[in-house]
This record gives structure tokens, sequence and C-alpha cells, in this order.
């Protein structure tokens, strides 16, 4: 996958981990 895209889905997981929801699992499981 292009690394545009890898670094957009990470920031987004990132800011729904900061509102608490389920993407901070995804950031756990895929670091």
């Amino acid at each position: 996958m292009p690394v545009r895209f890898l670094l957009l889905y990470q920031c987004s997981i990132r800011f729904s981990c900061l509102e608490g929801r389920l993407a901070c699992s995804f950031e756990v499981s895929f670091p």
C-alpha cells in the first residue's frame, strides 16, 4: 500500500483512539 495511505490510516486510528473508540484496539493489534 502507498505510504501516504498508511500514514493517513494510522493518523485516523490515533484520532479515533483519542475519542476512546474501538480504534484503540486496532492500533494495539496493528502497531
